[in-house]
């Protein structure tokens, strides 16, 4: 659990600020209230879709391998949502960013039932959930600052490399192990 701590709170962090794109997309003028419905339509499309995606390579794909891949594909995608100019490439970039949030939500828990003891497994998810939901909260608190402090892009690119630390984090232990 210890281990863990600082990549869950990493992964709160990086996901929290994924998690609040409409806001970002306000702020940064790429959305307004009609691109916003768009953007939360293809939230619960390309979370469907992940979901479907995943149920067919789990057991297939490690999750340590998935974690590491899609902790990738966040430090990629995520700076790129508010690299450009228009709202088709925000939402284009925000959605692929998200399908690798979904592959990430569901690794997670399912190498945490390889990491973590049956007898502890209530405690362990719990505790888990409050520090990354704790980053969730942090990411909100946290944005607007950075924002004008760093600029938009510098902050997205920083807290995606926060979900990469944490995908690397399980990968390492996980491999170390001999946890598939």
């Amino acid at each position: 659990f210890s281990f863990f701590i600082l990549p869950n709170l990493l992964r709160g962090l990086s996901g929290g600020l994924l998690g609040i794109t409409v806001s970002v997309g306000y702020y940064t003028g790429h959305l307004n209230s009609q691109s916003a419905s768009i953007l939360a339509v293809l939230t619960s499309l390309v979370t469907i879709l992940g979901c479907g995606i995943y149920a067919l390579i789990a057991g297939r794909v490690t999750e340590r391998a998935i974690l590491l891949a899609s902790s990738i594909g966040i430090f990629v995608f995520m700076p790129m949502v508010t690299m450009f100019d228009s709202t088709g490439t925000f939402l284009a970039f925000y959605g692929i960013a998200w399908f690798m949030v979904v592959f990430i939500n569901y690794a997670v828990p399912v190498a945490v039932t390889k990491i973590a003891d049956y007898d502890t497994m209530g405690r362990y998810s719990a505790g888990r959930m409050l520090i990354n939901n704790a980053g969730n909260m942090l990411a909100g608190f946290l944005c607007v600052p950075l924002f004008q402090l760093i600029g938009v892009q510098l902050t997205m690119f920083i807290f995606a490399g926060l979900q990469l630390i944490s995908g690397t984090c399980y990968y390492i232990y996980m491999k170390k192990n001999n946890i598939r």
